[in-house]
């Protein structure tokens, strides 16, 4: 603002009628209605700002003493500034400090005139021109006009950041009440303000802070358990949905249960999956450290393995962390196959070095017994092996060179000796004398031709007599058992020819053995014979070939055995025929008086007669009282010793014994009987040949 240059000089009370006069109320036009003149905006600012920093807690009482306080500490600081040459009132008190509560227009006169009033004083009292003073004024009035533009855009700008605090309160409101599901008064959140804007900001808070502490413990909660889930699911590593990070639009005791009953979830999840990974990792360190693989350390897996773990007290062992790390392996599901698969790749490399050894061992120790290593050196190289590292297949490695080198020294004797031991196999076996010729290495006698070769066709004939010797062991041990028995028999038709056993002393004992062998020879023998004819029936068609013993098929062997025995049975019953016929002989003769001599040498069956005086013919008529026969009834018993009755009965058996066949060395009835007797044997024979033949055939078929 400017104004012209004037002769008259411009005094103060000019400037006060200046600032009141029309002319300058244009600086007044857009100001408010008498209002306290002070500044909120920072107030209100700091007030929002303080609210959503600290989660929803403001605090509202008393805002306009502190707005005051602030605005009275703006123009204290503004008098300082400016003290010098500011007017004061009429009563002597600074215009600065005057009392909120008068008009801004009675605040302005009362302004202008004093400084006016000062200003005409001391221009009059420097001297200055009537255009200084203008020009003074003027400036002072541009400087005037500026603060209060910059007052009215400050108070504009305190209320709008009313408006927009209130506008925020209120959705605030609304977003609190829907996430907990409570219902406000609807003129709390209603869009018209129908009071002033402080007291409207107040109503509101006071709501609003029972909203904020209510909403601020549930969403503490809410937010607490999304910690957790959001942990135990990175340290899972799977994906967790977006509802379990919304801790926002739902705060009720609903959503608080859904979060708690996820948070057991996941950790029960994380704990079956722990003990997962924990069995794994034990696995997988029992493996590298048996594998040696824990001194080579190349694989950073490995390292993390073998750092995961730490023993609890108790001897329990738990993992270090549930996250992945240098040197942790952590628990998630890529964790998981991991370990899966490193346990199913170290089991594969356990089982391949396990065979390794396995087949290594086994050949030195062949060659160890083959080359007869002192047990000295054996326990040595056993001691200096351990576990299935790569060291321990070196050294086997090593001691198989050994022995080879060995072995080719002592090759000539090594032959020698497989020899000796085909030859005692082929005893075992019951080998045929075509089966040994068809071994046509043992015709190889020069030694300069001895190789590993000839060495190893020994020892697969070796191994191959005894693979055989081991399919007939158990053939060979029935047939053992069943000659003890075949033995035991004919040794118990002995001991039953000697009546006079059972009045020996230990007749109880030896009764018992008697009892024992006709058991085995009744119950056992029987069987045995069965089984092996069965068994021997199969070998002959797996191996195309009789099982051999002692030379022989031993099917024929036990067709000979029975027929031995059958005939050594028939011969047994003729002779205690013959022998109970010539005993009955000679009781006939001591009836007689006559006593029977058998004379020396071999007899030939004799052909028994009927028995003296039991000749069913004799159909004399005997006497009714005597019972003798009729020629002989009167006469009297002589009893003398030359009676007639000794005559008769001699005269009786000459006449008894001309009856009977003649036995002489040239009657022809010996002749016969003797010749029907083989001619019975012969016809035996040939069908207990053809029967046993028949069940032989039988049983191979």
């Amino acid at each position: 603002m400017s104004f012209s240059a004037s002769k008259e000089p411009f005094s103060g009370k000019k400037m006060v009628e200046s600032l009141v006069s029309p002319t300058v109320s244009f600086m007044l036009d857009n100001a408010p209605t008498p209002s306290p003149l002070n500044s909120t905006s920072h107030t209100i600012g700091s007030t929002s700002s303080r609210y959503h920093r600290s989660g929803g807690t403001h605090q509202s009482s008393n805002s306009r003493r502190r707005v005051h306080s602030q605005s009275s500490h703006t123009s204290t600081h503004y008098s300082a500034q400016h003290s010098t040459g500011l007017p004061s009132t009429p009563s002597g008190k600074s215009i600065i400090l005057m009392e909120p509560s008068q008009t801004i227009t009675d605040s302005l006169t009362e302004l202008a005139t004093s400084t006016a009033s000062q200003l005409d004083f001391i221009w009059d009292e420097i001297g200055c021109t009537p255009d200084e003073r203008a020009s003074q004024i003027s400036v002072l009035l541009g400087d005037f006009r500026r603060l209060c533009e910059e007052k009215i855009a400050q108070e504009k700008g305190v209320a709008v950041q009313y408006r927009q605090t209130i506008i925020e309160a209120k959705e605030e409101m609304k977003q609190a009440s829907k996430a907990l599901r409570i219902s406000v008064d609807p003129e709390l959140v209603k869009d018209e303000i129908e009071q002033s804007l402080v007291d409207e900001l107040e109503m509101i808070e006071t709501t609003l802070e029972a909203l904020r502490e209510t909403a601020g413990d549930a969403k503490a909660r809410l937010e607490e358990f999304s910690a957790r889930i959001l942990e135990a699911s990175k340290a899972l590593g799977t994906e967790l949905e977006d509802t379990w990070l919304d801790i926002d639009s739902d705060l009720t005791d609903v959503r608080l249960e859904d979060f708690r009953n996820k948070v057991e979830e996941m950790d029960e999840a994380v704990q079956v999956r722990t003990a997962a990974v924990v069995q794994l990792l034990r696995d997988c360190q029992s493996l590298i450290r048996e594998l040696r693989l824990d001194e080579e350390m190349e694989s950073d897996l490995d390292r993390r393995i073998l750092g995961s773990l730490y023993e609890k007290e108790g001897g329990s062992v738990g993992i270090v962390s549930t996250f992945e790390t240098d040197t942790c392996t952590g628990i998630s599901s890529a964790v998981l196959d991991d370990l899966t698969n490193r346990v199913s790749e170290l089991n594969g490399e356990k089982r391949k070095r396990k065979k390794v050894l396995s087949e290594m061992g086994a050949i030195i120790g062949h060659l160890w017994e083959k080359l007869k290593v002192p047990d000295e050196d054996q326990a040595s190289f056993t001691r200096s092996i351990c576990g299935l590292g790569k060291d321990t297949i070196e050294k086997g490695e090593h001691e198989l060179v050994r022995l080879q080198d060995l072995k080719a020294q002592m090759i000539g004797k090594l032959i020698f000796d497989a020899r000796e031991m085909i030859k005692k196999l082929w005893n075992e076996t019951n080998s045929s004398e075509a089966q040994r010729q068809s071994f046509k290495a043992a015709n190889v006698t020069d030694e300069t031709m001895f190789t590993d070769d000839l060495l190893d066709e020994h020892d697969q004939y070796v191994t191959t007599l005894t693979k055989r010797l081991e399919q007939m062991r158990p053939v060979l041990k029935m047939i053992e058992e069943r000659e003890n028995i075949i033995r035991e028999r004919m040794e118990y038709e002995e001991l039953q020819k000697d009546s006079s056993r059972l009045n020996k002393r230990g007749a109880s004992k030896q009764l018992q053995k008697e009892e024992k062998m006709n058991r085995r020879i009744k119950n056992t023998l029987p069987k045995l014979t069965k089984s092996l004819s069965q068994n021997l029936a199969e070998w002959e068609e797996q191996n195309g070939e009789p099982f051999m013993y002692h030379g022989e098929p031993y099917l024929d062997i036990m067709d000979k055995q029975e027929e031995e025995w059958l005939t050594y049975k028939d011969n047994e019953t003729h002779t205690k025929l013959r022998k109970k016929q010539e005993d009955k002989q000679m009781n006939s003769n001591r009836a007689f008086g006559v006593a029977y001599q058998a004379l020396p040498g071999k007899k030939s069956s004799i052909e028994v007669g009927r028995r003296p005086l039991g000749d069913s013919s004799n159909t004399l008529q005997r006497a009714p009282s005597r019972g003798r026969a009729p020629e002989f009834a009167g006469k009297s018993r002589v009893t003398g010793s030359g009676g007639s009755h000794r005559s008769i009965s001699v005269s009786r058996r000459e006449n008894m014994m001309s009856s009977r066949p003649v036995t002489g060395s040239g009657g022809s009835n010996r002749s016969i009987s003797a010749s029907r007797r083989d001619g019975m044997s012969k016809a035996g024979s040939r069908s207990r040949s053809s029967s046993a033949s028949r069940r032989r055939d039988a049983i191979r078929s």
